[in-house]
């Protein structure tokens, strides 16, 4: 039962990022989840252009769809 929730939330979000459905969502959800394989490559050096390149990689598909996360920064008006 324990491999099913913990590899089956990265595995939906990462077909809804090929299909590119929830794209938004998924780049945000997949962000932690890159940065600690970043984290975990970092630990053996042969690993790590691996992790640089995950890193890379999302951070170019955020960029392109930047737009995306615009309503995800601009604050609230005060009520």
């Amino acid at each position: 039962m324990a491999p099913l929730l913990t590899h089956a939330p990265p595995l939906l979000v990462g077909v809804a990022l090929l299909a590119d459905r929830c794209t938004g969502l998924a780049l945000v959800v997949l962000a932690p989840i890159t940065i600690n394989i970043l984290a975990f490559h970092s630990l053996a050096p042969e690993g790590m252009p691996l992790g640089l390149l995950l890193v890379v990689l999302h951070i170019s598909v955020a960029w392109q769809r930047r737009s995306l996360f615009q309503p995800l920064l601009t604050p609230r008006p005060a009520a």
